[in-house]
């Protein structure tokens, strides 16, 4: 039986992610971006409010699989 994911990714890596997604016939892949911090660089507090920045786009994905 097939389970419901999402691939969470980075923003800068986004236009690699759907290159990779489609030659691998996975165009329909749900990808929800999230910010980039270079070399390790977020500030206190910036992955936690990534993550709950993503959490509305991981949830439509997961139920309407897009």
């Amino acid at each position: 039986k097939a389970k419901p994911t999402v691939t969470l990714c980075q923003s800068i890596f986004m236009e690699l992610a759907r290159t990779e997604a489609k030659f691998f016939g996975l165009a329909k892949l749900p990808l929800v971006e999230i910010p980039h911090h270079p070399s390790g660089g977020a500030r206190p507090g910036e992955h936690r409010a990534d993550a709950e920045g993503a959490v509305e786009s991981v949830g439509k994905a997961l139920v309407l699989g897009s």
